[in-house]
């Protein structure tokens, strides 16, 4: 607690004597060009880099974070609308957010780690470096909001979170996502191709599988859930992927995917140019298109049916420049079934509720006590 309040006393105190010192050895004033206003001249790159973050902290800290929650109602198809779920900033998120905007006042933390992150880019991957310096966590889902997602689909209602007895999440990272999936499993096994990440899981009591090959692997296991967050556009093989996960599924399991959109794929390793040898076949250029194409077009056809799906924004820790930053992800809930097993598209109903709680899925008395809609 003390280290937090020093760090509230100093970064503001720090950048009050740069700006100072600046404006004694160059009294003059520039327009900001985004905002017309007058705003201090800065000679040096670091006073300037600070200023700008304590304006951008502001910004962040007075944002309006409904609309990272928000689609186009009017855009998504009727067949997949009524499965949607409203999200909302929760708590959990909250205090991630809160605690992005505290590392970032570690200023000379923040420079050493950019000043390294230069250095060791040359021969690491930034999944790596970030494993590496404990930086860059990524935030994709809190504990309740996976609950409203995943609650009766499976397992047992005693946990808050419970996906099955078998678990497995590919391209696990750290394991702080793997970590929201797994009360209650009995098996949970992950992938990961960072080798400083990997020891990260192995910290954590999971089972590292072989990236490449964990499709055959443990054969004789067939998983209740897989998880595949913010992987499919950073796989060099997307569609072979989903027909592996497919073939490991076990009868009705789920797979619990995230996409960023509008979907960019770019591959880390591997290959040359750094796009995957396969495409994925994704349509349509918005948001709400691209949803449309992934639930309607794609999914159904390598055996997935659509239960539920919202809209999360994916936060991200952020550097000297900027607190946290984020995209936009889709959160597909998908339950196994036969490919093309129908010819026109049928997708599982649920009442669908604007704001998620008990409204959203009535039988779920066990939810009084979870809130996700909270004002920022």
């Amino acid at each position: 607690m003390l280290h937090v309040n020093v760090c509230h006393i100093l970064f503001p105190l720090g950048i009050f004597l740069l700006i100072v010192n600046e404006c004694w050895c160059k009294m003059a004033t520039r327009k900001d060009e985004s905002s017309g206003q007058s705003r201090p001249y800065l000679h040096s790159n670091l006073a300037r880099t600070l200023y700008d973050r304590m304006l951008s902290d502001e910004r962040l800290r007075n944002m309006d974070m409904t609309e990272l929650y928000s689609i186009d109602e009017l855009a998504v198809s009727e067949d997949i609308l009524p499965n949607f779920v409203q999200m909302g900033l929760d708590d959990e998120t909250q205090a991630f957010l809160d605690g992005c905007l505290e590392k970032a006042d570690w200023t000379f933390t923040q420079i050493w780690h950019s000043i390294t992150k230069s250095f060791l880019g040359m021969f690491m991957t930034q999944t790596s470096i970030n494993g590496l310096l404990n930086r860059g966590r990524m935030f994709v889902f809190s504990h309740a909001q996976a609950q409203v997602l995943l609650h009766g689909l499976s397992g047992s209602p005693q946990y808050g979170v419970w996906a099955g007895d078998r678990i497995l999440d590919l391209g696990a990272g750290d394991g702080h996502v793997t970590q929201v999936l797994a009360a209650g499993a009995q098996h949970i096994d992950a992938t990961e191709t960072s080798f400083v990440m990997r020891r990260r899981l192995q910290e954590r009591g999971y089972r590292i599988l072989d990236t490449w090959n964990w499709m055959d692997e443990n054969l004789d296991i067939q998983y209740d859930l897989i998880s595949c967050l913010n992987l499919l556009d950073r796989c060099d093989t997307p569609l072979e992927l989903l027909k592996s996960i497919h073939s490991r599924l076990a009868d009705h399991g789920i797979l619990l995917v995230a996409i960023v959109l509008p979907f960019s794929p770019y591959v880390e390793t591997g290959t040359a140019d750094n796009l995957p040898s396969e495409e994925i076949g994704v349509n349509g250029t918005t948001f709400e298109e691209q949803v449309n194409s992934f639930a309607i077009e794609i999914f159904p056809k390598l055996g997935f049916t659509v239960r539920r799906w919202t809209k999360l924004p994916y936060f991200c820790e952020g550097d000297l420049d900027q607190a946290f930053y984020w995209l936009s992800d889709v959160i597909f809930v998908l339950e196994k079934s036969n490919p093309n097993m129908q010819s026109s598209y049928n997708i599982l109903n649920m009442k669908k509720s604007s704001v998620v709680g008990l409204d959203t899925l009535e039988s779920i008395d066990s939810l009084n006590s979870v809130q996700v809609n909270v004002e920022l």
